[in-house]
């Protein structure tokens, strides 16, 4: 790393304390970037199904990343590391806005605005929902489930709404 970036090894100490706190603040970079890409195509498209089916489609196209993504949060469960991570959330405030739940909420805000969404419901469970019908594309596209969908464009559609049925 410190070859790459053209400095010494000792310089990237000076920055970091540990490897795992580079590798850390490397991955939610990566994601922080991801995220803030994702919203701004977003807001581009003028209609709350746009939006939910542009998101489904970036997983699609995404699928090398989606493989990375979960060894993140393999990686994760070591609770070493996830108390390292814990540890730089806490002292990095831009870090603390880093998440993939970032483009869930949006997306509810946005589908909120339009009316698709009702408001009667907490927070939480939006977003679980929100989140299931996105990882349940994620799982139907890398096995057979034995579902009958011609493809995905079916298969976005249907998760769409359902979406919109269970949250209306």
């Amino acid at each position: 790393i410190a070859a790459k970036a053209e400095i010494g090894k000792g310089t990237t100490y000076e920055y970091f304390s540990s490897k795992e706190e580079m590798v850390i603040k490397a991955m939610i970079y990566l994601v922080d970037s991801m995220v803030k890409r994702i919203i701004a195509q977003m807001e581009n498209l003028e209609s709350f199904h746009d939006k939910f089916i542009m998101l489904l489609d970036e997983m699609e196209e995404k699928a090398k990343q989606r493989a990375c993504i979960l060894k993140y949060l393999n990686m994760l469960s070591d609770m070493n590391l996830c108390q390292q991570m814990h540890d730089v959330l806490l002292e990095d405030e831009d870090a603390k806005n880093a998440s993939p739940m970032r483009i869930i909420q949006y997306l509810l805000e946005e589908g909120k605005k339009e009316g698709v969404i009702g408001d009667c419901f907490p927070q939480a469970y939006l977003e679980a929902t929100m989140f299931a019908r996105v990882i349940s594309f994620v799982i139907y596209m890398d096995g057979d489930l034995g579902i009958n969908c011609s493809d995905h464009g079916e298969m976005k559609q249907n998760l769409y709404d359902g979406l919109c049925r269970e949250l209306a």
